[in-house]
């Protein structure tokens, strides 16, 4: 018998050390639209110089993933995108601003299905190794995210979905600011993470031993509207391609208005130090002409605000 996504739920937890598992009860800061929980496992066909037919097929390694998608009310799952957040209250509200650690906490994640009788999985061990920050037209601050861990472990014993009543960032309050200045006719726009992570397995176990995360890139990509040639300057570093270009700043930013201490909902991630890797401008009968920019920068700048205190956070 199937299962309607209304009996699904996830919820995460943070881990004193790498693949130490912890109760999973914290929601993810998201309306999550998307969840998956996976298993995968090296398979090793053995084959001989007689026949053309494979003759054995062996197990190697094993371990689970996660992806998990949806539009932004909390900052949560940045302690484990990036690192974790220093906490400053001021009145009601408290500003969680997270730095990017070299060796970032992993997370327990319990991904199930409340029915009469439950499925339930839960991988440990979960570092993060990509996640998008991104907004359009008629759309909310979205979330999608990736993740490592090792293999999980199934259950029939299901637990209370938690659902944040935090409202989410609609994007009529949602800027794109490009060097502090805010982009008009925003299209859409993106910030994206790329982690590299390295999990160390070992030949006496199926399971991975140790997961280091050994690098992290952060991309940029905007379709912007324009009515001079501002843009396509700044990307090319001038009126034409120079081998020093002046950097810029790249900035998604949401907040609902309202001065911090007294309910102010906010989430912000600034790259610096960007270069452009080109721009394109379509031109199309119908259409509407704008200029699509991407490129590269280092990170700067990530924090948000909402009524978590930092007792109720990790």
């Amino acid at each position: 018998m199937s299962n309607p996504s209304t009996l699904g739920y996830a919820l995460i937890g943070k881990e004193t050390t790498w693949a130490t598992t912890t109760s999973a009860t914290k929601d993810v800061g998201l309306l999550i639209d998307s969840v998956v929980p996976a298993f995968e496992r090296e398979i090793i066909p053995t084959s001989t110089i007689s026949s053309i037919a494979v003759q054995k097929i062996t197990s190697g390694v094993a371990g689970g993933k996660l992806s998990l998608s949806g539009s932004l009310q909390h900052s949560r799952l940045f302690d484990y995108i990036l690192g974790l957040a220093t906490h400053a209250l001021t009145g009601s509200d408290t500003k969680h601003t997270f730095p990017l650690d070299n060796a970032p906490k992993s997370l327990t994640a319990e991904v199930g299905i409340n029915n009469t009788t439950d499925v339930v999985t839960k991988i440990d061990g979960l570092l993060c190794e990509s996640a998008e920050i991104s907004v359009g037209l008629n759309s909310n601050l979205s979330v999608s995210t990736s993740w490592a861990g090792r293999i999980p472990t199934n259950s029939a014993s299901a637990s209370s979905s938690v659902i944040s009543t935090l409202q989410v960032f609609p994007a009529p309050i949602c800027n794109v600011l490009i060097d502090t200045a805010a982009a008009t006719e925003v299209q859409s726009a993106s910030i994206s993470i790329t982690k590299s992570i390295e999990r160390v397995a070992g030949i006496s176990s199926v399971n991975y031993q140790q997961a280091h995360a050994v690098s992290a890139t952060f991309e940029f990509n905007a379709t912007l509207g324009f009515t001079d040639k501002t843009y396509h300057d700044l990307m090319m570093g001038g009126t034409t391609p120079s081998g020093s270009p002046t950097a810029f700043e790249f900035t998604i930013s949401a907040n609902n208005g309202v001065t911090q201490g007294s309910g102010r909902r906010e989430f912000l991630n600034t790259l610096n130090n960007c270069m452009s890797s080109g721009w394109d401008q379509p031109i199309e009968v119908g259409g509407i002409i704008f200029v699509t920019i991407n490129g590269q920068g280092t990170f700067s700048t990530a924090y948000g605000v909402d009524n978590i205190t930092s007792a109720n956070w990790g």
